[in-house]
């Protein structure tokens, strides 16, 4: 697109209206809860986002994936495995993979209850009054590993008037949204609410793979009951129970997007001096690799060296096929063909269940008790094809390791010529063995493999490279308790924290059908934090303030093992041949030769059902492993207002985040689960907020500097076949950044804002891998990101009006994970380690545009109908891609949501 659009769309709106005349208004206060007490945005010394009831509507938010293309500063990804789980990065500092191991690093909170994991943690949430973003560490208040900020749901309270709000919407993909909220006062002091949502969509992205549906569908419902009782003058009791559900959404959209070297085009890269850190992904070698193989199956064809059977031309076939698909990947790497591929019926379902708890008792008319109680509930299983590809026979392609397998079973190459009984060894015998030790195997047998492979994967209808079927389930619950007092200068809270979790996951992990086997990386997980903190913020005059805070916290982690693995099944394969070819050579004669069993599928099993017939690993499964983890941290704050309408503020603050254990890795050296320990940041912010023109215009800067030590690192690992993401240490990296975010009313009916974001960071230290220096990248933090929105009253008479907004979204290009590490090997050949490059997430400039007609009837009720449209000029671009390292041998990407448009209606009755 064209990147001048949306500035020309704004500055044609502005133009249309500014011969309005200029009437005396002001911008809208914004109050917020992030210090513990409500208190106006601007008076409070923190860089915050709020997004009121409104933003939210108008925006789209149902859930943390939505905001990440909202707020600037603001980014992350969904998933692999589906949309309901979110990892954030806040100035440039992320959350880490989605799963229950991992503690995130951006702190979640619904209406005051800490949220423990990134997984399942974004189904919709009902009823919010508006949402607050704390940008940088929060090391007092809200001090739980929000080390890259805090993220505050706020939920509507129940009203004290009847009331009754019906939303509806419909819009392109199948589009059907609506909910219900009904406020009920039974009396004076106790009042209710009940909220209901349901929000379906069709999928975005067909499937190349005709027998199976397409990718990233919604399928959400839930409900809210609240409770609010003024038992008394001085206490009130708040009390929600919230359930939501998503409903076999289908998968996000896995493109391969390049191919990894194999190891001799590795070799050859290397020789003529190519960069070992940074390995280029769009090799033709797998492809060549392929096509010779094929062309000398086909010439042996030719001259009567293969017997004339169907499964050689199927062979050939399938080749062919391959090297079509792989030049297609390698010629569309920045394509968006609005299809993807898969195998299987891949979903995620997830439930959650919260019960929060909220007494507030004033002890006088100076200082009050507040107790939280906060208790969840996690369920989700996802199915999940994460290759890519369609690898069925009926539509789809086989995968190149499938292919050299087939063919070099063909030509003899892979079933070991000779075995050494005496040393128990492929290879001749040592000189000086006696000679029945030493068995020749034929070549028949990699004919009969080529043959049962072929055979199994038509049996299969496909030789899926990498599907996994995951289970978690999560509870947590915690206690809160605040004392808040103030006096004429001093504003004071201390508090206790207590917190107790646990989870349990199960998958079962199925790579490349008849070569690997299945296997699983599941765990028990849990632990127990303990913090005491307070804070003070002392009012020395009119112009200065200054706030110190402190918070010390105590926490357990522990993990135990439920690793499986099954034998490779074609290493179990070749294992009975040479066990039937080692016995028939000692028989004595006369005596019929003896026939192994042996199977190539055998070693996969179909799902979680049947986890139970995977092999527990030995030394692993059941290994227990705790860790103790405490830190103290803070925050010192000074505040200097200028006069009544601006002010500046510096802040020091600290905080951490646990460590913890990867669940997908395992120190087999001492027989200890892999762990990893906290990580610490330091930041210096200054910033100045400021109200000008009567209200009319608002200036909000930020500038911020952070020290960030033993930084806990996302790393894709594979192990035996089973691929995980797990956690390293050994890294710091600086980081300064500017935030500036300025607000203009035009007039009485035209709103201007614009943010912006600057980000610099830069790796001080980061894991050597294998001895090899790696040079980071800033991953899915862009240099520069700013939005422009326009909000325009166009007309307005009597209780109606028509306003239009027009927003613009700039974020640079990135990539996707700091760095992708990997370990070449090939039989009888050294290793290699590298680090491989990653396709960019393309710079974007996203447009949305919205017009609502609202009319207020003279019985107080409300009509609003609103046209909206998002990514108007149906920006392209990828989000998020991981790879599947050197054996495997290729990556894949996720790409952003196209155009999308439709109506909302609500009414307030």
């Amino acid at each position: 697109m064209n990147p001048s659009s949306p500035k020309t769309l704004l500055a044609a709106a502005v133009m249309a209206v500014m011969t309005a005349e200029t009437a005396f208004a002001q911008l809208e206060e914004v109050v917020v809860t992030a210090e513990r007490r409500e208190a106006s945005l601007q008076d409070t010394p923190i860089s915050i986002e709020a997004l009121t009831e409104r933003d939210i509507q108008e925006r789209g938010i149902n859930n943390n994936l939505d905001m990440i293309n909202e707020v600037v500063g603001v980014n992350g990804y969904g998933s692999p495995q589906g949309g309901s789980s979110t990892a954030f990065i806040i100035r440039g500092i992320g959350d880490g993979a989605p799963q229950i191991s991992l503690d995130p690093a951006a702190g979640r909170y619904v209406d005051g209850v800490y949220i423990g994991k990134n997984q399942g943690s974004s189904p919709d949430i009902v009823d919010l009054a508006r949402i607050e973003i704390l940008k940088g560490p929060q090391g007092t208040l809200s001090g739980r590993n929000s080390t890259s900020g805090a993220i505050n749901y706020i939920s509507k309270a129940p009203s004290d008037e009847m009331g009754l709000t019906l939303r509806g919407t419909m819009g392109n993909y199948g589009t059907q949204e609506y909910s219900v909220r009904a406020d009920i006062p039974f009396s004076d002091s106790f009042r209710t609410a009940i909220s209901f949502n349901d929000r379906q969509r069709d999928p975005f992205y067909d499937n190349t793979n005709p027998d199976i549906d397409g990718f990233n569908s919604i399928d959400r419902d839930g409900f809210r009951v609240a409770f609010a009782w003024d038992a008394t003058d001085r206490l009130s009791v708040d009390y929600s129970y919230a359930k939501s559900n998503v409903n076999g959404e289908l998968d996000n959209w896995n493109r391969p997007s390049g191919l990894n070297p194999s190891y001799a085009a590795l070799g050859g890269y290397l020789a003529a001096g190519g960069d070992q850190a940074n390995v280029p992904i769009d090799s033709t070698s797998r492809i060549q690799t392929v096509q010779a193989i094929a062309g000398g199956v086909a010439q042996a064809a030719q001259f009567g060296l293969l017997p004339p059977l169907p499964q050689i031309q199927q062979f050939l076939g399938w080749s062919n096929d391959y090297v079509a698909w792989a030049n297609g990947v390698l010629d569309n790497t920045d394509s968006h063909f609005g299809a993807g591929s898969t195998d299987i019926n891949s979903f995620a379902n997830v439930e959650n269940e919260a019960h929060t708890l909220t007494l507030n008792y004033e002890l006088s008319d100076a200082v009050s008790i507040k107790y939280i109680y906060g208790d969840r509930t996690m369920n989700d299983r996802s199915l999940s094809d994460l290759d890519g590809i369609d690898n069925s026979v009926s539509s789809g392609v086989r995968s190149d390791l499938t292919l050299q397998t087939i063919g070099g079973a063909f030509f003899g190459q892979v079933i070991p010529d000779t075995f050494c009984a005496a040393t128990q060894s492929v290879g001749a015998c040592p000189a000086g063995t006696p000679p029945p030790f030493q068995v020749d195997i034929p070549n028949s047998y990699d004919f009969e493999l080529a043959l049962a492979m072929m055979g199994a994967i038509n049996a299969n209808n496909g030789d899926g490279v990498f599907w996994t079927d995951l289970a978690n389930r999560y509870e947590q619950e915690s206690h809160e308790l605040q004392i808040l007092g103030s006096t004429d200068s001093i504003d004071w809270v201390v508090g206790l924290y207590d917190w107790e979790d646990y989870g349990e996951m199960r998958n079962v992990q199925n790579p490349t059908y008849t070569l690997a086997g299945s296997a699983s990386r599941g765990f028990d997980v849990g632990g127990d934090a303990q913090s005491v903190f307070g804070e003070v913020t002392w009012r020395a005059s009119d112009k200065w303030s200054f706030t110190a805070g402190l918070r010390y916290n105590d926490e357990t982690k522990y993990m135990t093992y439920r690793w499986r693995d099954n034998p490779g099944a074609i290493g179990s394969w070749i294992g009975a041949v040479i066990e039937e070819a080692l016995t028939n050579a000692f028989l004595p004669p006369g005596v019929d030769p003896i026939s192994v069993p042996r199977s190539l599928t055998d070693a996969y099993v179909g799902g979680l059902e049947n986890i139970s017939d995977i092999a527990e690993t030995p030394g692993v499964y059941g290994n227990y492993n705790k860790q103790d983890f405490n830190n103290t941290s803070g925050r010192l704050v000074a505040k200097y207002n200028l006069d009544d309408n601006t002010n500046f503020y510096a802040s020091y603050t600290t905080g951490y985040r646990a460590g913890g254990f990867n669940g997908g890795a395992f120190n087999k050296d001492t027989g200890t689960g892999d762990d990893y320990t906290e990580e610490t940041i330091a930041s210096f912010e200054v910033g100045m907020k400021s109200m000008l023109a009567d209200g009319r215009v608002r200036i909000n800067a930020a500038y911020y500097t952070y020290d960030y030590d033993d930084v806990q690192v996302s790393v894709v690992k594979t192990d035996a076949g089973a691929i995980s993401t797990d956690v390293v240490n050994a890294a710091s990296f600086s980081t300064d950044g500017l935030e500036l975010d300025v607000a203009w009313l035009a007039t009485d009916s035209l709103q201007f804002r614009a943010q912006y974001a600057y980000t610099n960071r830069d790796f001080d230290d980061y894991p050597a891998y294998l001895g090899l220096n790696i040079q980071p990248s800033q991953g899915l933090t862009p240099d520069n990101q700013y939005s422009l929105v326009m909000d325009w009253q166009m007309w307005s008479s009597g209780g109606s009006t028509l306003d239009l907004q027009i927003s613009t979204s700039h974020t640079d290009e990135t990539v996707s994970i700091n760095s992708v590490p990997g370990n070449y090997t090939a039989a009888g050949q050294p290793s290699i380690p590298v680090n491989l490059s990653q396709p960019t997430n393309q710079e974007r400039d996203l447009v949305n545009a919205r017009l609502t007609f609202n009319t207020e009837m003279d019985n107080g009720r409300n009509v609003n109908v609103a046209l909206w449209g998002r990514n108007i000029t149906d920006e392209e671009y990828r989000t998020f891609g991981f790879n599947y390292g050197p054996d495997l041998g290729y990556a894949v990407h996720q790409w952003g949501n196209p155009a999308t448009y439709g109506v909302d209606i609500r009414l307030d009755l």
